[in-house]
């Protein structure tokens, strides 16, 4: 049953109580895969964007461009094996009840998220979801190009994506859902017939405060 209306939860601090690129840092250095330095960096990176203090779509393109060349099938072999042996570990409890609830009211449940579909397709599968959107890295004859599908699923991009999906869909954005914890999100937001407010960041609590927008606190995980 579809009633015309999203439910789209945001993964990162949302659906999950960290960050999935962190996650991921720490799984390939856990693993051997990346340097302590480049953990490192990707961690300052982080923190940079979480206080706005760089163009997160320049560094995602740079960091995109880094896997050029590389096979698809085993980004998506390390990217399962990642998700499986750590970030399922980070799902907010509170998250699968509520998706429940909005798929018993008829809602059309989706993440959607900035995360490309190596780390959101397996996490959709995960919670039982038939839809999901993301960023999509390019791919030619099999092999990732290290270019993203315009616009990268952030900020205004998400509007774009959360537009045409519903036109693809059959969904009113204007009476929908929209859970997520960040600032930038907040053009979609406005949007949404409903925002919903988890864990929010110092702009965005702030913001929503002044709107009267609720907020809901999600449980901490534990690995």
């Amino acid at each position: 049953m579809n009633n015309g209306k999203a439910a789209f939860f945001d993964m990162d601090k949302t659906i999950l109580s960290e960050n999935s690129g962190n996650l991921y840092i720490k799984y390939l250095r856990q693993t051997g895969r990346v340097s302590r330095w480049m953990a490192l960096r990707g961690i300052i990176w982080y923190f940079q964007y979480r206080l706005k203090l760089f163009n997160i779509e320049k560094i995602a393109k740079k960091t995109f461009a880094s896997v050029e060349g590389d096979r698809e099938p085993d980004m998506i072999e390390l990217c399962n094996r990642w998700f499986d042996e750590m970030v399922k570990n980070y799902i907010y409890p509170e998250v699968k009840p509520l998706m429940e609830i909005h798929s018993r009211a008829g809602d059309l449940v989706a993440i959607l998220s900035g995360g490309t579909q190596y780390a959101v397709r397996p996490l959709s599968n995960y919670l039982g979801l038939s839809k999901y959107i993301c960023t999509h890295l390019e791919v030619k004859d099999g092999i990732l190009t290290g270019k993203v599908i315009e616009p990268l699923c952030y900020g205004e991009g998400k509007v774009y994506w959360a537009k045409r999906f519903c036109q693809e869909n059959g969904l009113d954005l204007s009476k929908s859902y929209f859970y997520t914890d960040s600032i930038t999100d907040l053009p979609l937001l406005e949007l949404v017939g409903h925002p919903q407010i988890v864990n929010p960041d110092p702009l965005l609590e702030k913001e929503a405060q002044d709107r009267g927008w609720g907020i809901q606190y999600f449980s901490q995980t534990q690995e």
